[in-house]
């Protein structure tokens, strides 16, 4: 009697034995266990988003018409004419939509316009500074210094 309880003792033994190499082999086929749940990184900054063209894209400080030489505010004879609008820029020879705005507080500006001149159609880059007083406008491609010119009631 004593025998066949160390016999089924021995049995029940080797079948757990065996039962857990089952049970233990068929984790392992399935992969590692997953890890556990890490705290989800914090996202970088944003940077400043574009404004799309529209109504107001311009600060309205830059609006307006400019030139180097004051006197020929208004008759377009000056190369260096430049008008602003909200959504468009227009120089002496060539014109376009505003395609980007990024204002950098609220005397610098930069962005990218859709020019159409002398035959073709290109992406240009742009970047304005405006005086203290308003009065001034410096293109940053060159140095460019233009003057407001008075608004014409018509």
């Amino acid at each position: 009697m004593r025998r066949t309880v160390l016999i089924v003792v021995i049995l029940a033994l080797a079948a757990l034995a065996m039962a857990a190499v089952f049970l233990l082999g068929r984790r392992s086929a399935q992969g590692p266990a997953p890890p556990a749940a890490a705290a989800a990184p914090t996202p970088p900054p944003a940077a400043p988003a574009p404004v799309r063209p529209g109504p107001a894209s311009l600060p309205a400080g830059f609006l307006g018409e400019w030139n180097a030489t004051p006197v020929d505010c208004g008759t377009g004879r000056n190369e260096t004419r430049l008008s602003i609008s909200a959504d468009r820029l227009e120089f002496h020879e060539s014109s376009g939509p505003v395609t980007s705005v990024t204002a950098a507080g609220e005397l610098e500006v930069s962005g990218t316009v859709e020019l159409t001149g002398e035959g073709e159609t290109r992406a240009q880059p742009f970047q304005f500074k405006l005086s203290p007083d308003g009065k001034a406008l410096t293109d940053a491609d060159g140095g460019l210094v233009r003057s407001r010119c008075p608004e014409v009631s018509g």
